[in-house]
């Protein structure tokens, strides 16, 4: 990672002082703006997962070029068409999966954070210099690993050091969290539980019946 992405990220996730961070991301790959904004009034990095849906990014981008935010990143979902794929130039990171790394690269400059299901896939995304290292274990939703987040985070902290942030996603709750800290983790990422919010745009039967699986 050159020293103007690395600016870059320690500016969104404050990635130079040694306390623990959340990393909040739009839950079920729904480009949730309201909420997005929403979480960054809080002191947190937030990353809005774009979605599926390549119809609404133009109307997305356009939103999120009018109103800026250093705190703010995008979240790419894994396997999208890239090719129909322009990122707006303010987004101060951008979270994808390991698997698409080249494609992510080759559409902007800004750090990338990825997100890894096993140990050897940490391995690839230190050897291409990464800004940070998300470990998704099976808890979480998508394409997820063998091992349960926290088998995985502290697998992955003993082959990254101090090399990179690392945060774990899936099965994120009071007692995980302090667990993740206290392993070496840089933070735990926020996803299904924003749904309960009221910025949420979840309907209101959703929200309840995702709530009720916890």
């Amino acid at each position: 990672m050159d020293r103007s992405s690395e600016d870059r990220l320690a500016a969104s996730v404050d990635c130079r002082t040694p306390t623990f961070h959340f990393l909040a991301l739009t839950p079920l790959e729904v480009p949730d703006l309201a909420l997005a904004r929403r979480m960054l009034r809080h002191d947190v990095a937030v990353a809005l997962d774009i979605g599926r849906d390549a119809r609404r990014w133009p109307d997305l981008f356009a939103d999120l070029a009018r109103q800026p935010h250093p705190r703010l990143g995008l979240r790419l979902p894994d396997g999208i068409d890239f090719a129909s794929l322009h990122c707006p130039a303010q987004i101060a990171f951008v979270i994808a999966d390991v698997e698409d790394r080249v494609n992510v690269e080759r559409l902007c400059s800004a750090p990338l954070i990825l997100q890894v299901c096993a140990r050897e896939e940490a391995v690839q995304a230190l050897e291409h210099g990464v800004a940070g290292i998300i470990c998704k274990g099976q808890e979480g939703g998508g394409r997820v690993g063998a091992e349960s987040s926290f088998i995985l985070l502290q697998g992955v902290l003993e082959l990254v050091g101090d090399r990179c942030p690392v945060w774990m996603q899936g099965g994120v709750g009071v007692h995980s969290a302090a667990a993740a800290f206290a392993a070496g983790a840089w933070g735990v990422v926020l996803d299904t539980l924003l749904v309960g919010l009221p910025e949420s745009s979840l309907p209101a039967a959703s929200k309840a019946q995702i709530l009720a699986m916890d």
